[in-house]
């Protein structure tokens, strides 16, 4: 059996994602994903549970969904995507890693891999940052060559792919498919639309399911949704109530960052605004997002260290169970089922029942029945 890994969001699971499934399953036998679970890379809830999401791509092609640890999620690019080649590694069956991108190019995406990983990279890096430019331009002319590739969210995010196949030796066959549409809309393109245009869509109250593909439509149509509206007076309850140790402790805050964001937790009256206060060139906005989630679920700057030990089985299909078999017998990860508790069970409980206050109201399911749920799943 040739089996490709996908890293993924599916945050809501569109038609652009359905046609990438769709093309794996014609070159390959099986489609595993690695999916964030209730909490994505960019350090916001997702808008729908992982198990609703998980069972869309199933229906759409997947064969095996598993949870990313959310201690690896709310990383930056870097850091996601270590943790979902880690986990493709070590399950020990996977013969390739596939990403969609805007280039659509592996071989540009893994040449400027191994430039970011050269000598004298990092020195040019510094250089840029002593200068005042922002991160991310900091990035881009610390690459010269292929710095373009830094600035589509979906080729960075294929560059730190490759990053961790090298460094972890995964040895995995690289796929780029080339994704159209406008990673940034805020109306969904027809035919290519992205995830960031349907949140939105959902937002403003418009009708998003069009942009959904048929066989997962009654999923979401009918599941409960999440966002940071909904649970904002909680976030604001838990990061007022922060002493100096749990910011000392929390994860992204270096000392004079999370002093800075402390001081707006006190003085601001909304997320945005402690974000709006707390911003600088040098720090992006999603990293203030993720250190003020990780502030939030209480994950630690210990906690995002740790190796990936075991995953959490999200849903599989008849030819997924092949593969769960294949990893158990050789592979080094532990494969949990749902309501199985984890290594790391303290933290993998917390923030499943806090991501239940982010349910729009009417709508929410009770603290940990999402960690329990097992209608999308049945035991192999």
């Amino acid at each position: 059996m040739k089996v490709v890994g996908l890293i993924c969001e599916f945050n809501p699971l569109h038609l652009g994602h359905a046609k990438l499934l769709q093309t794996l399953r014609r070159e390959f036998d099986a489609v595993v994903c690695v999916m964030s679970g209730n909490f994505v890379q960019r350090g916001e809830c997702a808008a729908f549970g992982k198990f609703v999401r998980a069972q869309a791509a199933v229906r759409c092609g997947a064969d095996l969904v598993l949870e990313l640890p959310v201690s690896r999620v709310l990383q930056s690019a870097e850091g996601f995507a270590s943790g979902g080649v880690e986990v493709l590694r070590r399950l020990g069956c996977v013969d390739a890693l596939a990403f969609g991108c805007e280039s659509g190019d592996a071989k540009r995406i893994y040449d400027a891999a191994a430039a970011m990983d050269a000598p004298g990279y990092e020195d040019r890096l510094r250089d840029a940052l002593s200068s005042g430019m922002s991160y991310a331009a900091a990035k881009q002319q610390a690459m010269a060559e292929n710095g373009d590739l830094l600035r589509a969210p979906n080729d960075i995010l294929a560059v730190e792919y490759c990053r961790a196949v090298r460094r972890q030796n995964a040895g995995f066959q690289l796929i780029a498919v080339q994704r159209g549409g406008d990673y940034h809309a805020q109306t969904p393109d027809a035919a290519n639309p992205s995830a960031e245009a349907i949140r939105a869509c959902i937002s403003r109250g418009e009708d998003w399911l069009p942009y959904i593909p048929e066989a997962a439509k009654a999923l979401f149509s009918g599941a409960p949704r999440y966002a940071m509206a909904y649970g904002e007076r909680a976030v604001l309850a838990r990061l007022r109530a922060m002493d100096d140790t749990d910011w000392e402790a929390c994860a992204h805050g270096s000392e004079g960052l999370y002093r800075k964001v402390q001081k707006a937790v006190l003085t601001e009256s909304s997320v945005e605004d402690i974000l709006q206060a707390a911003k600088s060139k040098r720090y992006p906005m999603t990293r203030l997002n993720r250190l003020l989630m990780c502030a939030y679920l209480g994950i630690t700057a210990e906690d995002i260290t740790r190796d990936v030990t075991d995953c959490r089985i999200l849903a599989c299909s008849e030819q997924g169970r092949p593969i769960i078999r294949a990893a158990k017998n050789g592979g080094d990860l532990t494969l949990r089922n749902p309501g199985e508790a984890m290594d790391e069970d303290a933290l993998d409980r917390r923030c499943g029942d806090l991501f239940a206050l982010f349910a729009q109201p009417g709508n929410a399911l009770k603290a940990g029945a999402e960690r329990d749920a097992r209608i999308f799943f049945s035991k192999p």
